[in-house]
């Protein structure tokens, strides 16, 4: 296996989005790479249609002989297993497939800008040892910057913002273009949506954390990378556009369940938050919910 960038996109009942996010915008790289697509809470059925459509070799079994000279495949799950597992799926596929130095984990519903993006990002990420993650400018639909996120928001400012929300001078965690210059810089965190990993360090840091399911995952795993020596930069250098919510849809109450379940593993694994401050941050949270009706 000659390519040494491997692609994961986990698609969850998002069939015509992952087919042109395959056919339209995968196309436009310049760049040598293997993709794999792992189609989540699907079924046997849809995932040949979809493999079909979108010209990807079908594997029913992952752990059968593959033909190594392909480079583009999918594998299905019938469970629901979210971004972190889903993701760790398709690493895990890749490795049996061939010897990768990064992988880029991409959403479908991505615009890909610049077709030389994956060669820009990987060579950046060639040239620094420390280097582990790195993400390029995220665009979304609302003109804002997905990315960078340079502080850590502990759970008493969270706790305040919950309480009195009007004390809180920015209710969006993305930020207007107009008022960030953005350069290249090391950052805490950078948007799962579209960022590379040296697989090394990704390997070393123990990959995502499966007991997350759709939030907090980039969190996490920059925190699992300091740990193991390794920083997350961003480089507005090269860009996509994130439509947004093809994947994961609008904000019910079963998401906010999830976001709270990660943050509170968040702040109690990786930050090692006490139980009555965690305690205090759920209960601000249902308050919140309650009086401004989230």
């Amino acid at each position: 296996m000659e390519n040494k960038i491997g692609v994961i996109i986990v698609s969850y009942h998002n069939p015509k989005g992952t087919r042109n996010y395959i056919k339209e915008q995968l196309s436009k790289l310049s760049t040598s790479y293997t993709v794999v697509v792992v189609n989540v809470a699907a079924t046997l059925y849809d995932s040949i249609e979809l493999a079909t459509q979108c010209e990807l070799t079908f594997v029913d079994d992952p752990c059968k002989r593959l033909d190594e000279t392909k480079q583009r495949y999918l594998i299905w799950s019938q469970e629901n297993l979210g971004y972190a597992k889903g993701n760790n799926l398709g690493v895990n596929f890749l490795e049996r497939i061939g010897n990768f130095a990064y992988y880029l984990f991409s959403n479908d519903d991505i615009e890909i800008r610049q077709s030389n993006i994956l060669d820009y990002l990987a060579h950046k990420l060639s040239e620094n040892n420390e280097m582990g993650c790195i993400g390029p400018r995220i665009l979304g639909l609302d003109k804002c910057d997905q990315s960078p996120h340079d502080r850590y928001v502990s759970p008493y400012r969270t706790i305040g913002w919950n309480l009195f929300p009007f004390l809180r001078k920015k209710k969006n965690i993305n930020i207007p273009t107009t008022s960030l210059r953005l350069n290249a810089h090391y950052t805490y965190w950078v948007c799962g949506a579209f960022m590379m990993v040296k697989a090394e360090a990704f390997k070393k840091a123990g990959m995502f954390d499966n007991v997350t399911f759709l939030y907090f995952e980039e969190v996490i795993l920059a925190e699992r990378l300091v740990s193991v020596g390794y920083k997350v930069y961003f480089d507005p250098a090269v860009e996509v556009l994130h439509y947004e919510g093809g994947s994961s849809g609008t904000f019910s109450k079963q998401k906010r369940r999830l976001l709270l379940n990660s943050q509170i593993l968040y702040y109690r694994k990786y930050k090692h938050i006490s139980k009555p401050i965690l305690w205090l941050y759920q209960f601000s949270y249902f308050i919140h919910n309650i009086l401004y009706k989230m």
